[in-house]
């Protein structure tokens, strides 16, 4: 009888949780999203933290690599925190690729060095 009951928990397709995850993973979240998520990894983790506050995005995009795995790259302007511990004052551009993976939940998982982030030109652009 165990036999059986066990036979049927292997022929169980998906749990709630793992269900869940899939729908999470499916949608790749939106540039506000990946903007605020991104924020707070560079304020909160970033080799910035404390000192800068990722202020708005200038330009941003999407790279997907898999349903679980995406760069996004953004043209962002930074400005100094209120007596940060670098007593750094200055405020101006960078742009960075942040990676993105998603387990449970989309999440940054490292943001590249600095000017990392490209925006190819298309013909109908200039500089």
């Amino acid at each position: 009888m165990l036999w059986l009951f066990l036979l049927g928990m292997a022929d169980q397709k998906t749990t709630p949780d793992e269900k869940m995850e899939q729908e999470v993973c499916s949608m790749i979240p939106s540039m506000q999203t990946l903007f605020q998520l991104s924020k707070k990894y560079y304020e909160k983790k970033g080799i910035w933290a404390g000192v800068f506050w990722l202020d708005a995005a200038q330009q941003e995009r999407v790279v997907v690599h898999n349903s679980k795995d995406i760069s996004y790259h953004l043209h962002y302007l930074y400005v100094p925190i209120p007596k940060n511990p670098l007593f750094r004052t200055d405020s101006g551009y960078d742009q960075r690729i942040f990676s993105f993976v998603c387990e449970t939940e989309w999440e940054v998982r490292d943001m590249g060095p600095y000017m990392s982030a490209s925006f190819p030109q298309t013909p109908n652009m200039r500089r």
